[in-house]
């Protein structure tokens, strides 16, 4: 499964996107969907088994994520939902 990570504000979410790239972890920035009402309007997107690393990495880097959520896509009519899976913080 894949998740989306928000941050606060566009910037720490670019910077992520960066923290990202120089580890050589899979993720991109995306735009946040319209059913999650957080953040900055950029979520980055990662494989759900990457977290743990993802967020070690990111707190190692002095960059806090707001909340994660697991995307859920039904595989008759392909609609995506998400679930709220972990909160750092109020965005």
């Amino acid at each position: 499964m894949e998740i989306i990570m928000i941050f606060q504000g566009v910037h720490k979410a670019m910077e992520s996107e960066q923290i990202v790239k120089n580890h050589g972890y899979q993720a991109r920035l995306i735009p946040i969907p319209g059913a999650i009402s957080a953040g900055c309007g950029l979520g980055l997107k990662a494989d759900e088994s990457l977290m743990e690393a993802l967020v070690a990495t990111f707190q190692s880097e002095e960059l806090e994520p707001l909340k994660a959520y697991r995307i859920h896509e039904d595989t008759d009519t392909h609609k995506k939902n998400y679930e709220l899976i972990k909160e750092w913080r109020e965005a």
